[in-house]
């Protein structure tokens, strides 16, 4: 199996994305703190683009990410990678023992930090070894070992987004499930929908349409998580059918909405 999904009862919404093979180029809006690691030592250079900046993979390197970031994969290639996808909730809670007073962001998208990535690489083989593992524990080493290391304590300035182009982003989200225009969202920036097309495609790494897909996609996992059925997520989040989320569900994180229900049925 390409990539399953598994998840950890102990921290209510963590999982564990296990990819073993070349599965499509992923495109997906983060919702969670997420840490990345390839397991091979040999593992393919790489390369990632988060809201439009190139970033490089390799072996030994750890990829972070943090909500609201658009994460796309821009080569197919054979890897074993581990995503531990961590709750906003679960990040800001051990970030506030540590003396974070807003959410914490990542100073950097990817970390050459061997500690770091030698706790991850102990959490994954113990976790795929079934041993007797306290997996609250080793999860809040971790995290805590990230934030000390790479956690940004000051107020978060965002992306350098200008005004309009955040105000074009809310209300794709304030309206994911409905049809919105080009010519809609540039009446909000009072520029020309080319212009808007172009520079929130350089700010956020997609253009709206793609976004709005993308808010589609996460609006259905959490109806999914939450046991609405497949083809009602889909009607309600506003894809045409079932085979449309199906195709953005993929490419987003790496397997089908059956499978990741399955995956992540309990027992």
């Amino acid at each position: 199996m390409p990539a399953s999904w598994r998840a950890l009862p102990e921290i209510d919404g963590a999982c564990v994305i296990r990819i073993d093979e070349a599965v499509e180029c992923a495109r997906l809006l983060v919702s969670g703190y997420l840490l990345l690691a390839p397991l091979r030592a040999d593992a393919p250079l790489g390369r990632y683009r988060v809201h439009g900046d190139e970033v490089a993979a390799k072996p030994g390197r750890t990829q972070l990410r943090e909500p609201g970031e658009v994460h796309l994969t821009l080569d197919r290639r054979n890897n074993s990678l581990r995503v531990l996808w961590l709750p906003s909730a679960y990040v800001e809670a051990v970030a506030r023992t540590l003396g974070f007073t807003a959410p914490p962001h990542w100073h950097d998208l990817a970390v050459d930090d061997p500690a770091l990535f030698a706790a991850q690489l102990r959490l994954h083989a113990a976790l795929e070894a079934e041993s007797n593992l306290d997996v609250r524990a080793a999860l809040h080493e971790l995290v805590t070992l990230a934030l000390t290391q790479h956690g940004d304590r000051r107020p978060h300035a965002g992306h350098g987004v200008r005004r309009e182009l955040a105000a074009v982003r809310d209300h794709l989200h304030a309206n994911f499930a409905t049809t919105v225009t080009l010519d809609e969202l540039a009446a909000i920036d009072g520029i020309s929908k080319y212009h808007l097309a172009r520079m929130f495609t350089v700010a956020f790494g997609v253009p709206p349409h793609a976004y709005q897909i993308l808010l589609r996609v996460n609006a259905a996992r959490a109806l999914l998580d939450a046991g609405v059925g497949i083809a009602e997520a889909s009607a309600r989040v506003g894809f045409a059918d079932q085979a449309h989320l199906t195709r953005h569900f993929k490419k987003a994180f790496s397997v089908t909405p059956g499978q990741y229900l399955r995956d992540l049925a309990p027992g």
